[in-house]
């Protein structure tokens, strides 16, 4: 079965729309190759002849269940821990040092809550846990936490294992590398350990 052609101008409208209700992200019309391209992989896994035929299916009574399978592939995107390096940096040094001190005029009570939405498969909040833990003496007896979401539920379950390999971990410095996590048995991958597994929430 041939691939279809790009979606056409009134196609992408259609799908950008269905995206837009079913999880609220907006696809610019710059995505329109991205989109095709995403799509096409679900039109080859169901065997459906073009766009139109996939839409109608999404919007059926039957295609409840595939809508999970399309949000996955048109928005599950590639992560590593600490990307764009510079916005962690500013975190874990200004923003929380800003914090403590707040805290310690009395202006705010002693706890910090942060949402990583759309966190895929875990690499950002795992992150940010790291740069609280690395703030851990001065932000003791804390309450901390971070919520991480996604509107995948296959990323969720590997963010809830929080096995990575290499790839993830490029900007994972030695050190940290050593203190939060451990290496798996494969000598490919690492786990990251209880606790900073514990400060974050996936939901």
């Amino acid at each position: 079965m041939p691939d279809p052609e790009k979606l056409s101008p009134p196609q992408f409208d259609r799908f950008r729309e269905f995206i837009y209700r079913q999880s609220g992200i907006r696809m610019d019309a710059t995505k329109t190759t991205l989109v095709s391209n995403r799509i096409r992989r679900r039109l080859r896994a169901g065997e459906f002849p073009d766009f139109d035929a996939y839409y109608r299916h999404l919007v059926s009574p039957q295609g409840v269940a595939e809508i999970e399978q399309f949000l996955d592939a048109i928005t599950t995107n590639e992560t590593h821990f600490f990307r764009t390096p510079a916005h962690f940096e500013w975190f874990k040094g200004e923003f929380l040092s800003q914090l403590v001190l707040d805290c310690r005029r009395g202006q705010r009570p002693p706890g910090l809550r942060v949402w990583s939405a759309a966190c895929s498969t875990g690499e950002e909040p795992y992150s940010l846990a790291i740069c609280d833990a690395e703030n851990s003496l001065k932000m003791k007896d804390w309450q901390i936490s971070v919520v991480g979401t996604d509107i995948s539920e296959a990323a969720l379950k590997e963010a809830r294992l929080a096995v990575y390999r290499q790839r993830s971990l490029e900007q994972v410095t030695p050190v940290q590398l050593r203190r939060y996590f451990d290496a798996q048995s494969d000598g490919q991958s690492w786990v990251v350990r209880p606790q900073v597994k514990a400060l974050v929430e996936k939901r």
